[in-house]
């Protein structure tokens, strides 16, 4: 194939960070109002120039300072000062997306109000009440669909789980309160104060979830009381939707700490069914850490995501799927959209063709792949073999010949920096 030649350019220097976790973190790190911080190596080219604290939650050092970083309303109304209100006269301010007593009226008088809110309209805060946040690089907020929801739910449901920890997961935890029988229990851990206004402790607890922290006294104990009480029965998921542009690896050791709050003298070996919502071209990232877990072909939508739609709407699909290291064969994929692939023993997309030689479905953005005897794999139609760059590209790319990717620490091409072996091997969740 023909592709344009890569022109002699001065090129820009390659800036990286990576986060560390050393043996005394969090003990030992500095924190801020959303917890420890997390420690930082900057490399440029390839060398590290600086390490450094930085909050974990916002993602310019700017937006947060653990002098003048405070909670968004320190006025605002606690779920029993809620609750206790008569249903005709709880106010809810949607402007300053707060409840508001009655000798406070005046300063909202202009602002839009809901009232006459019943006990059955306060668990559904993100569908009624909640405006989501909007600033990307803070905490934006996406609410996934009902159409998710009612597939995750229904997961949940066939694989007789008994207990829901949401994180960032407000609808799911939403629409399991409506459950009738009552047999799923479900609690919510996220960063988001305003949900305190509509669930007891026992139900929501204010958490961030890069750096395992909890804002309030006696959170843990209520969150060790729902994972550790255990019964015969029960069996626990974790489901959660982290930022797009969160790291990996602080949801990593998340997990790790989860699941070590999990085990117990009786059964050290127990696990959690992980339910994991990220884009499909993170899924490397996902499994070098977790090699156990595996990615859904399902496309998760949002109701108020601009890019990330539903292909049933009409709107560009989403490039959003589930990853979970429960086994595949056990998760039926809803809907004429979905098949289940029989050599594959999983449900994936009508439109994604098994390859005989790979010996799996390989598509993992729903379009048609064809295989490529010199790469030896599948890869996008769109894409063409290039001999000098010795893989398949796009018919347009600028070849780079020398671009190879080597460990900046030992100079081999077989991994990168952060897997490099002098590091030593970081320990998996089992």
């Amino acid at each position: 194939m023909s592709c344009r030649k890569r022109k002699n350019i001065p090129l820009l220097p390659v800036v990286g960070f990576e986060v560390r976790f050393e043996e005394d973190w969090p003990s030992q790190a500095p924190s801020c109002y959303h917890g420890p911080m997390l420690l930082f190596d900057k490399y440029v080219d390839g060398r590290k120039v600086e390490t450094f604290y930085a909050c974990s939650a916002q993602r310019e050092g700017k937006n947060c300072s653990s002098k003048t970083q405070m909670p968004w309303n320190h006025e605002m109304m606690s779920y029993d000062d809620v609750i206790a209100i008569h249903p005709t006269k709880r106010k809810f301010c949607c402007q300053c997306q707060k409840f508001i007593r009655e000798d406070d009226s005046a300063t909202h008088i202009k602002h839009e109000k809901k009232t006459g809110i019943t006990n059955a309209d306060l668990i559904k805060p993100s569908l009624l009440f909640l405006t989501p946040k909007e600033n990307t690089k803070t905490n934006a907020q996406y609410f996934l669909s009902h159409n998710t929801i009612s597939f995750l739910h229904s997961t949940l449901k066939r694989l007789q789980i008994s207990h829901v920890v949401n994180i960032g997961m407000p609808r799911l935890h939403e629409h399991i309160q409506h459950e009738i029988d009552g047999t799923m229990k479900s609690i919510l851990l996220d960063i988001d104060e305003r949900f305190s206004m509509f669930w007891p402790r026992e139900k929501f607890l204010q958490f961030n979830m890069f750096n395992q922290h909890f804002f309030h006294d006696g959170s843990e104990e209520i969150f060790d009381e729902f994972l550790q009480n255990r019964s015969k029965r029960k069996n626990i998921a974790v489901v959660l939707d982290p930022p797009f542009g969160g790291l990996v690896d602080c949801i990593v050791q998340t997990i790790k700490w989860m699941s070590s709050r999990t085990m117990d003298e009786v059964n050290e070996s127990k696990k959690f069914s992980i339910f994991w919502i990220f884009p499909y071209f993170m899924e490397k990232r996902i499994t070098d850490n977790f090699p156990f877990m595996s990615m859904l072909d399902f496309q998760v939508d949002y109701d108020n995501h601009k890019k990330f739609k539903n292909a049933l709407t009409g709107r560009k699909a989403s490039p959003v799927r589930i990853f979970t290291n429960v086994e595949n064969e056990r998760i039926v994929l809803p809907g004429e959209r979905y098949r289940f692939c029989v050599p594959c023993r999983r449900y994936v997309s009508v439109d994604n063709d098994h390859c005989k030689l790979c010996n799996s479905c390989p598509s993992k953005d729903g379009r048609k792949c064809r295989h490529c005897e010199k790469c030896k794999k599948c890869v996008k139609s769109s894409k063409l073999h290039c001999d000098s760059c010795k893989r398949c590209q796009i018919p347009s790319h600028t070849c780079r010949i020398d671009d190879v990717t080597t460990c900046h620490l030992c100079g081999e091409g077989s991994h990168r920096r952060k897997h490099c072996p002098s590091l030593g091997a970081p320990p998996l969740f089992k």
